[in-house]
């Protein structure tokens, strides 16, 4: 008896022996090549048309005869199941959030591609093609990188499980040129956090939640995952005592760490606490919600945020959002401490290399840096209150001249040199030729200079001498 699965289809053909089955069939208007892998079925699909029956008739026979022999290098699977095969070997090691950012980065590949490519199909060029795609999207060249990056990942996975060939997928190179490179992500001043608190208040159901958690991303400088997921047994509200533990689960360096609370940290979480009271929850986490996972979620942070920014006057910039306040306050501990090193233990950062990323200089840092510099320097030599001496001037080959009698020269351009009149009508000034145009003799702008001694040409008797020129009316002859 036939199984459901097998109601409706037609074999077109069938090579290789048990074990090494390779089979062409028809259904749902499809046109398939079937084989098993580990007991797995595996299928290559194209629209049932006379042309492709005739191509995967053709291409089954080939791949049989190659399980035959051996020389079978890459498994038949589509884009779809490659990821999957990915993620059923990977994930487990990976934390929620990376593997939401996997996701995410790979089905921007997959849409291009399309999920039912054949994985031996895709090239370098591919990957080419799909970045020129993003590109015409208007994703930022981070985002570009992380899609491509994921792409190279897991082929690189698949080869050294023996899934796949090595291809040329692998040497794909992601370039950016060094205007589209992007700088670190600016950080939110101080006045302007505040400014976006004052226009939200705790009190009301609309604003609690976004108001305590932009509060504790500028207060801890957790990152805003860590703050969203924050469970209410890791707050320690005894006195002298007061901490706070953040979960390596839902933090990206995955530790767990311990911060102390201080007494503006604490009013902002009663608050919290007070609203889980008054509305009768009673869940793990401090900052609940309506998603699916119960708590308020980034993307609600995220237009709550824009929406301060709009009402305190607070200017957008791309890209700042709510690391924007852990920059702040890795700030403000560089600028108290003057250490860098507890600047990022404060932010359970301990990389010193993100220092640069993280750490910007500020205006009034840099203005009063270059005041002490300029005190410790002292004045200038040969500075004096009378800027300039009415002793005369010099001229272009240091010859100091009186004012009177010297022409004046025309503004010169970096790419021009002083040379012989030249009309303007050609788009260059009088007086100036182009500076790899043949040396002239430098004109002579002294007025004062006595005019050379006439002398008599010197006549040989071999040389004629040259008679004057005609006047206008005057006979040649």
């Amino acid at each position: 008896m036939r199984s459901k699965t097998e109601v409706g289809r037609k074999e077109l053909a069938r090579f290789g022996k048990r074990g090494q089955l390779v089979r062409v069939i028809v259904e749902r208007g499809l046109v398939r090549m079937l084989w098993y892998v580990n007991g797995q079925p595996r299928f290559d699909s194209q629209p049932d048309t006379a042309k492709n029956r005739k191509a995967m008739v053709i291409q089954a026979e080939a791949y049989a005869t190659e399980l035959r022999l051996g020389t079978v290098r890459s498994m038949r699977m589509t884009v779809r199941q490659l990821w999957e095969r990915f993620a059923e070997s990977e994930f487990a090691t990976l934390r929620p959030r990376s593997r939401q950012l996997y996701r995410d980065y790979w089905s921007r590949f997959e849409l291009f591609v399309g999920a039912a490519t054949m994985v031996d199909q895709v090239s370098a060029a591919t990957l080419a093609e799909c970045r020129a795609a993003l590109i015409r999207q208007g994703l930022a060249v981070s985002t570009q990188k992380h899609v491509i990056e994921k792409v190279r990942m897991v082929w690189s996975w698949a080869v050294r499980m023996g899934l796949l060939a090595p291809s040329t997928v692998q040497m794909y190179r992601f370039k950016t040129a060094k205007e589209d490179r992007t700088e670190a992500l600016p950080e939110y001043g101080r006045d302007e956090w505040l400014r976006i608190l004052a226009t939200m208040d705790p009190r009301s159901v609309r604003y609690w939640r976004p108001y305590v958690a932009l509060a504790l991303c500028g207060l801890q400088g957790a990152r805003q995952n860590s703050v969203l997921h924050l469970d209410v047994k890791d707050i320690i509200l005894e006195p002298g005592q007061e901490r706070i533990r953040w979960q390596a689960r839902w933090d990206k360096m995955g530790k767990d760490w311990e911060q102390p609370l201080l007494e503006n940290a604490i009013a902002v979480i009663k608050v919290a606490l007070e609203w889980r009271e008054k509305l009768g929850y009673t869940g793990p986490w401090l900052l609940f919600g309506d998603s699916a996972e119960g708590i308020y979620t980034i993307q609600s942070l995220w237009f709550a945020l824009r929406a301060a920014e709009k009402r305190g006057g607070v200017k957008r910039l791309p890209g700042r959002a709510g690391h924007g306040l852990r920059r702040l306050l890795s700030g403000d501990i560089a600028a108290i401490t003057k250490d860098p090193v507890t600047a990022m233990h404060a932010i359970n950062d301990t990389g010193l290399g993100q220092a640069s990323r993280y750490i910007r200089p500020r205006d009034t840092q840099v203005r009063d840096a270059l005041v002490a510099r300029e005190r410790d320097l002292g004045a200038l030599p040969n500075l004096h209150p009378n800027r300039t001496r009415d002793d005369g001037a010099e001229n272009a080959h240091g010859e100091v001249v009186g004012t009177t009698g010297v022409a004046e020269c025309a503004r010169l351009d970096s790419n021009q040199e002083l040379g012989e009149s030249n009309d303007s009508a050609g788009g260059r000034p009088s007086g100036l030729t182009p500076r790899f145009a043949r040396p002239r003799t430098p004109p002579i702008y002294l007025a004062d200079l006595e005019p050379a001694p006439q002398t008599a040409p010197e006549v040989h008797p071999s040389t004629p001498t040259p008679s004057a020129p005609a006047q206008p009316g005057e006979d040649p002859s």
